[in-house]
């Protein structure tokens, strides 16, 4: 009489940050400082949304440029054209969300946007970037407007400085959720008047 084996299988333990506050937002700042400098991170392109003149939400992908964990601020580029911009311009509150479903984290920021155009930030940002990553800001016609045809991508040409505003996230929250089946665990990070507020919450 044959025996059926018994296979048994025996889960990896929880990683370091499960049940760990503080460890949980070190993490988080890493996966959005990966973020920056790797384009197939996750957090690379989040989802960054505004709210329109009728109260509607509107999202879209940006690509993140850099975090400063200090200064709690992330850094997007963008089209002073762009109707984010006049969004931003009406109601400065900002939420951002990336996901990574190979690490199963979802991290999601809350805050407010301060606009550079004419500045040195601006210009730093401009004078830094990649020419090939100047090159839609040289473009004559709006992002969004209507058009007869699509157009071929223009060559680096130099110009589009005019066009050129970096967008400067300041966080006021920064909500973590981490996905297992030993349990999920959702967790939420606060700022006032500098002061970091560390909760758990309920997934």
């Amino acid at each position: 009489m044959e025996t059926a084996a018994v296979i048994m299988t025996t889960r990896p333990p929880p990683p370091a940050f499960y049940d760990d506050l503080d460890a949980s937002l070190e993490t988080a700042w890493q996966l959005w400082g990966r973020g920056t400098v790797d384009r197939h991170s996750a957090f690379h392109a989040p989802v960054v949304a505004s709210v329109d003149a009728d109260g509607n939400p509107q999202a879209r992908t940006m690509i993140l440029r850099a975090v400063d964990r200090d200064q709690r601020t992330m850094r997007f580029h963008t089209d002073v054209r762009s109707a984010k911009i006049g969004q931003w311009q009406g109601t400065a509150r900002v939420c951002i969300l990336g996901y990574d479903a190979s690490k199963k984290i979802q991290l999601r920021v809350n805050g407010h946007v301060t606009l550079h155009t004419t500045d040195t930030v601006a210009d730093d940002a401009w004078n830094n970037s990649r020419p090939e990553s100047r090159v839609a800001y040289s473009v004559k016609i709006a992002p969004g407007s209507v058009v007869d045809m699509p157009t071929a991508t223009p060559q680096p040409n130099g110009e589009g400085r005019e066009n050129f505003a970096v967008v400067i996230v300041n966080i006021d929250s920064l909500e973590w959720i981490y996905l297992s089946a030993e349990g999920n665990r959702r967790a939420l990070f606060a700022w006032q008047d500098g002061a970091l507020k560390s909760i758990w919450l309920q997934p």
